[in-house]
């Protein structure tokens, strides 16, 4: 879904033991100013994050980003649960 304001937002994804699927670009035309997705398997296509924006990844299964993460200043962290 669309936030209709040009306000970047933080979203966060929690699905337990199922799979979370980006079918389309994340943040996109107004990155995302933090995503934290916590899950079992992660699968997404670009990423786009505000100015000083975190991706937070926390996942026990092969997953993929298969674009862009993009941004000035972002972070990535990514922690593996269950090992």
């Amino acid at each position: 879904s669309t936030v209709g304001n040009s306000s970047a937002r933080a979203m966060t994804i929690s699905s337990g033991t199922g799979g979370v699927t980006f079918a389309n670009t994340v943040g996109a035309g107004i990155g995302l100013s933090s995503l934290t997705v916590t899950t079992d398997v992660l699968t997404a296509g670009d990423i786009t994050l505000a100015t000083g924006g975190a991706l937070t990844v926390t996942n026990s299964g092969a997953s993929e980003i298969t674009g862009m993460i993009a941004g000035t200043g972002v972070t990535l962290t990514r922690l593996v649960a269950g090992l």
